[in-house]
């Protein structure tokens, strides 16, 4: 867990936000104290909110390294929670990139996508994700958090560094109960 909490640290000074294909804002709410579904979801009462542009493992996926066999999702998870107790995060809900109710993989989402800052001018909490290697950039989405995954492939950040399925591949061969 300290290992994660130091890695959201570490992120939260190297991702610069790309503004190429950016959703517009509909609706604005402040996250203090979400409980965290996912490394791309979270809760805030009892409205779900997922992280826009990105795919994390679910909770329950796992992943193979040198040292066996590990729940990588659980990771995200944690990472996630970690950058969200951190500071206040600033969310945008924005209108979905594609038709609302389905993700890349056909699972039904919740129906707030969100666009974050963590902080009021702080990093993006899905790009801190992605290049710590513990979420993919959602190319059905947008291309914003493409150069983040690909930095994060390079230096063998997070998954990178161990065998692994696509959360939309590993979806799509079992798929979550409702």
């Amino acid at each position: 867990m300290n290992y994660i909490c130091c890695m959201a640290a570490t992120f939260l000074a190297i991702v610069p936000l790309a503004a190429a294909d950016e959703p517009t804002p509909t609706q604005t709410l402040l996250v203090s104290e979400p409980w965290v579904r996912s490394g791309d979801t979270f809760i805030v009462g009892d409205v779900w909110y997922r992280l826009w542009g990105i795919a994390a493992p679910a909770p329950e996926q796992h992943c193979e390294d040198g040292y066996g066999r590990y729940r990588c999702g659980e990771h995200a998870l944690l990472l996630l929670r970690g950058l969200l107790l951190a500071a206040t995060a600033d969310c945008r809900i924005v209108a979905p990139a594609r038709p609302a109710g389905a993700d890349f993989a056909g699972t039904a989402l919740g129906p707030h996508p969100v666009r974050c800052r963590l902080g009021r001018n702080g990093p993006d909490p899905a790009a801190l994700m992605v290049r710590a290697g513990y979420a993919f950039a959602d190319r059905l989405a947008t291309n914003t958090y493409l150069p983040a995954e690909s930095t994060a492939r390079f230096v063998q950040a997070g998954l990178w560094r161990s065998t692994f399925q696509y959360p939309w591949d590993w979806q799509a061969d079992d798929p979550p109960l409702p």
